[in-house]
């Protein structure tokens, strides 16, 4: 299959892109920056200069793809995600990107979209177990993942 990959400059992203080269897959990696195009090459990926938000941009690098896997995040790090507005570069990219990515996959008739999520969305449950069918809590901290996850939701129902 040919897969484009978002965020393949990132952690998740360049271990993705060996795990799809290593399960026989042709990976294009988005890349905004010459130094994020040199990673995602290293890596064994094609890179396509475009951005996240360029939804013409990215319809046009989806073209001829099979499917397409979004791991673009920005999670702080250490104590840096307990400063205020330490979440907002990854809001925006769960939130208006991960529609961006579903918008462009649709147009450029991709028929899959696999989103990496986070997994914090849970309500607490005690010392009950939590799985997929558990409760969200939709909260400040949550919403762009829940956000995230209903733009897949919704390119699934619309026949991806």
């Amino acid at each position: 299959m040919k897969v484009l990959l978002t965020g393949g400059s990132g952690v998740m992203g360049r271990s993705t892109i060996s795990a799809l080269n290593a399960a026989g897959h042709t990976v294009v990696g988005i890349a905004r920056s010459a130094r994020a195009a040199d990673v995602v090459a290293a890596r064994g990926a094609d890179p396509v200069r475009v951005d996240l938000y360029d939804v013409e941009g990215l319809t046009t690098a989806m073209r001829g793809c099979d499917a397409v896997v979004n791991v673009a995040t920005r999670v702080p790090v250490g104590f840096a995600m307990l400063v205020p507005g330490a979440w907002r570069a990854n809001d925006r990219i769960r939130t208006p990107g991960t529609g961006i990515v579903a918008s462009a996959a649709r147009a450029a008739g991709v028929g899959r979209l696999v989103q990496q999520s986070l997994s914090f969305v849970y309500a607490d449950h005690a010392d009950e177990w939590i799985d997929e069918h558990s409760p969200i809590e939709l909260t400040r901290a949550s919403e762009p993942v829940v956000v995230a996850e209903g733009e897949v939701d919704d390119f699934t129902r619309s026949g991806g």
